[in-house]
């Protein structure tokens, strides 16, 4: 199992995000790599490469995390009407969390049935 992320593409956005990779250990997942060689790789953690990423896929300390930075709806637009129908809580502003936005889908707005 692992977390599907869409973050918002502001750089300060992919900033916190990459604050947060790091704080948890994050490294890529990478197809023929154990999660040992994975840890090896040198890979930059910041916004800007995360943005040049598009979509990544990671391994934390707390598990798998996909950053899906190029997810389009089925109209092939922008997912921003999606992110309309999540919910949301916010860990901005609380003691010892990155200041990411957390949104979860209600599934039947998803999908047609």
């Amino acid at each position: 199992m692992d977390i599907d992320c869409v973050p918002d593409s502001a750089d300060t956005n992919l900033d916190r995000l990459a604050d947060a990779l790091r704080e948890l250990g994050g490294r890529l997942r990478v197809g023929g790599l154990s999660d040992d060689e994975a840890r090896q790789l040198k890979v930059q953690r910041d916004g800007t490469t995360l943005a040049s990423f598009g979509s990544s896929t990671w391994m934390t300390d707390a598990g798998a995390i996909d950053i899906l930075g190029e997810l389009r709806g089925r109209d092939g637009g922008e997912v921003g009407a999606l992110l309309d129908r999540c919910d949301c809580a916010r860990t901005a502003g609380d003691p010892g969390r990155a200041g990411l936005d957390v949104l979860g889908h209600r599934q039947p707005d998803l999908w047609d049935g």
